[in-house]
């Protein structure tokens, strides 16, 4: 896991078993997901009260908030087009 950014792992991958995951989103804001199917652990490790949302649309529309500080969760990626980082 990546301090102070938040980390999705390949499709089925474990993140207690690899180190490495697939994505890494520093900066806050929308970020544009693709090629992101089935079910994929993500990882909040940002500070200071910041959050992550998973978004049905591009660029940040259509969010709720899926993960809180310093949170991991699996989740289906299917339906999430972008993810935002919010402060």
């Amino acid at each position: 896991m990546v301090a102070r950014a938040v980390c999705i792992w390949g499709q089925s991958r474990n993140p207690y078993l690899d180190p490495h995951p697939t994505n890494v989103y520093w900066s806050y804001g929308a970020h544009n997901l693709s090629n992101q199917y089935g079910d994929h652990y993500v990882s909040n490790n940002q500070y200071g009260g910041a959050s992550m949302s998973l978004c049905t649309g591009y660029n940040g529309v259509g969010c709720h908030v899926a993960l809180g500080m310093q949170e991991i969760g699996s989740f289906n990626l299917t339906p999430c087009n972008s993810v935002t980082l919010n402060r």
